[in-house]
């Protein structure tokens, strides 16, 4: 249960390998610490399957347990499996 929880489409990149290239986040809030934590990744060339075992805070009363960058990145990872 999410009180006004609104909608978060993400759209993660990646190279042949897994890589994390670039990232795209649309969304009504809380954009700004998940582009963030993407330009982190990318910068120190984390992989997909690097970020998806990245433990992220929550607050259940604003937040999904598991983070979106990490449903997403998880979604990813399948295509390389």
């Amino acid at each position: 249960y999410y009180p006004n929880a609104k909608p978060m489409d993400i759209k993660i990149i990646c190279d042949c390998n897994g890589r994390i290239i670039g990232c795209q986040i649309i969304a009504e809030e809380r954009v700004a610490e998940r582009i963030d934590t993407m330009t982190l990744a990318i910068t120190q060339g984390l992989s997909c399957f690097e970020l998806s075992n990245v433990e992220f805070a929550y607050a259940p009363p604003v937040s999904m347990v598991t983070d979106p960058l990490v449903l997403a990145v998880e979604e990813v990872s399948k295509k390389f499996n």
